[in-house]
């Protein structure tokens, strides 16, 4: 299950450089309802396509996906990108 995130969270991933912020707050406010990170990275995947997102939108909502999933699978993540 996935935590909801806060507004202010949200910000923090819509407010970044050349992110487009309304896709990005459309998708992380709907987080709750996905039922886990596989099943969040798929929509994720589906609406980066049929709406064109450029490399920050999707790196954005990623990152909030991750945020808002598992924290242990985040740390394994990233400790396995920093290998």
């Amino acid at each position: 299950m996935m935590k909801k995130l806060t507004d202010e969270e949200i910000k923090k991933f819509s407010e970044r450089p050349n992110v487009k912020k309304v896709e990005v707050e459309k998708f992380l406010t709907k987080m709750k309802t996905y039922s886990g990170v596989p099943s969040a990275i798929e929509i994720l995947v589906a609406n980066a396509k049929s709406d064109k997102w450029n490399n920050e939108t999707i790196e954005a909502a990623l990152d909030g996906i991750l945020s808002a999933g598992d924290l242990k699978l985040r740390d394994l993540v990233v400790e396995q990108t920093i290998k």
